[in-house]
């Protein structure tokens, strides 16, 4: 599985930490240094190595900006090194990512003894704050696929027949008449039917049960019901948006 790699970028530094398979935790994997602040065709070549080692696909580069949100003269280096990231290292993506904190963040939760470690450091805390939202988005996402779920199986409706047959409907429309709702479904075909089959259109008359509010039977209006010209009429709109000719389909 691709892995992403988190840089802290400094002067004569970078701080490299790379996220683990299950793209959950952020661990340090070293400082690049270098003599001076443009010798960089070294740690590039370092870089690719390390991206060809864990099989990233994706680098996320701290972007510093200053506390009050405006970009100084750090961030127009980091942006120079992210073209020559994207240009040296094509084929991965390069995103840059608000590292305001990171440092004092750094400087708080290691030891007074790993401070030569602060870059590497750095970089963890830059990919974990990273790795953390895209965590977050994809639990949004997950939950919106739920929810989106749970709203498409409202529009099944589940019955049984007197042989105990579980057969399923799907809702086309619910109306009401006299305080009685009544339903026109479809019955869901099974994924073997033929093309061209087609689905039965069928009108219900739901039927609380007295003992139990949470149960309801149905009872199909035909053309032998009491009520079944002043049910088809109350659905006419709906036959006529759904293309329905229920005529034919009795």
């Amino acid at each position: 599985m691709p892995r992403i790699i988190g840089l802290d970028y400094g002067d004569k530094t970078i701080g490299v930490a790379v996220s683990c398979a299950d793209m959950r935790v952020a661990v340090g994997v070293g400082t690049i240094r270098r003599e001076r602040p443009g010798a960089l065709r070294r740690s590039l070549r370092e870089l690719a190595a390390l991206a060809a080692e864990y099989g990233a696909d994706e680098i996320v580069l701290g972007y510093p900006k200053n506390m009050d949100n405006t970009e100084g003269e750090r961030c127009k280096k980091t942006l120079l090194f992210k073209e020559l990231l994207e240009k040296k290292l094509s084929g991965l993506t390069v995103v840059l990512w608000d590292e305001r904190l990171t440092t004092s963040e750094v400087m708080r939760v290691i030891s007074p003894g790993a401070k030569k470690n602060i870059d590497e450091s750095a970089a963890v805390l830059i990919l974990q704050s990273y790795l953390n939202f895209k965590q977050s988005e994809e639990i949004k996402m997950n939950s919106q696929e739920d929810f989106n779920n749970e709203e498409n199986d409202d529009s099944i409706i589940k019955m049984t027949d007197e042989d105990g047959n579980e057969i399923e409907f799907e809702l086309l429309a619910s109306r009401e008449l006299n305080g009685v709702t009544y339903v026109l479904v479809a019955e869901v075909l099974p994924e073997d039917a033929a093309d061209d089959e087609e689905s039965e259109v069928l009108i219900y008359k739901c039927v609380p049960d007295e003992e139990d509010e949470d149960m309801v039977s149905f009872e199909l209006i035909d053309e032998e019901h009491a009520d079944c010209d002043s049910v088809y009429e109350l659905f006419n709109d709906d036959f006529e948006t759904l293309g329905i000719d229920f005529d034919d389909e009795e």
